[in-house]
């Protein structure tokens, strides 16, 4: 758009001064106001000037530059999302995996990447039933397993997987693993306390019994079953009120404090609550229950509440 004669821009002068002593044909691309272009360059020796084309590329180059910041985007965004991702080719080489499954796992780019996956999998035949059934086009969906830390321990994850397919070659994996060992250990320490529980429980001296909100027990410890004269399988399953006699079970209701209580919601029907004595009113001191076991064969529901 300049005039014959006119100086040219700035920016292009040492490009055209380089063209015109090299003597080569040479492409650039410069910025003058506000718009970008691409000019080529065709130096002519032999009759002392240089030769310039130039296009306006502006739109071109803010299209490329909003698509370089749509992929740095979604780069970082799966560097750092909140699950460990990796891709492993057919041959079960990591070729790529995200920043955090390198820090679940504590270890460097360098010491990951590259390597067969089985290297960081504690059981082996786990690695080799994932890589097979993926090989087969299988999509996997909460796919338990136990990870290889670098500092030895041992992390559990979550996996859910399927296979990049093109053309009907496998290309790479596409895998998302989930931390899931705290909450591994919090079911095992739960799992611990409870045997602890049970073997407390089982050799106590004093008979022990649970009831659901129905008042059919769910629980009865060796000493309640030899005390009423019942094998566990007899009692779970039955009502406390079964094993009450008629005589005492108005007491015992006073006792447990029974009441019956309309669920919420729809109203689909209505259940049995305990409630502590002393959050009932006019409710005369707790009395110890006296549960006595029936006769061999009897089914007496007559004494249960209403």
């Amino acid at each position: 758009s300049r005039q014959a004669e006119q100086t040219i821009p700035v920016e292009l002068q040492k490009s055209v001064t380089d063209a015109f002593e090299s003597g080569l044909r040479k492409d650039v691309e410069i910025e003058y106001n506000g718009r970008v272009f691409s000019c080529t360059l065709a130096p002519i020796r032999e009759s002392g000037y240089v030769n310039l084309y130039g296009n306006d590329i502006t739109k071109r180059k803010e299209a490329e530059v909003a698509l370089q910041r749509s992929e740095a985007n979604l780069w970082n965004f799966l560097e750092n999302a909140s699950v460990g991702i990796h891709w492993v080719d057919k041959k079960g080489i990591i070729i790529w995996t995200n920043q955090t499954e390198l820090e679940m796992l504590g270890y460097t780019r360098e010491e990951y990447t590259g390597r067969h996956i089985s290297e960081f999998h504690v059981d082996e035949p786990v690695i080799e039933d994932i890589m097979k059934r993926l090989s087969c086009g299988e999509t996997l969906d909460g796919y338990e397993a136990r990870l290889r830390h670098k500092d030895g321990s041992i992390r559990y994850g979550i996996i859910n997987s399927n296979v990049l397919w093109e053309n009907g070659e496998f290309i790479h994996t596409r895998c998302f693993t989930r931390d899931i060992t705290e909450r591994k250990q919090a079911e095992e320490k739960l799992r611990e306390s409870e045997e602890r529980f049970r073997a407390l429980v089982s050799q106590a001296t004093a008979g022990i019994a649970e009831s659901d909100l129905d008042s059919r027990l769910v629980f009865v410890n060796p000493r309640f079953c030899e005390m009423l004269g019942y094998s566990e399988e007899e009692l779970l399953g039955k009502t406390v009120w079964e094993l009450t006699y008629t005589d005492d079970l108005a007491d015992n209701q006073r006792f447990f404090g029974v009441r019956t209580v309309r669920r919420r919601g729809s109203g689909a029907g209505a259940g049995r609550g305990f409630w502590h004595p002393e959050k009932l009113p006019q409710v005369r001191p707790p009395i110890k229950p006296n549960m006595r076991p029936l006769p061999r064969g009897r089914s007496d529901d007559s004494h249960a509440p209403e």
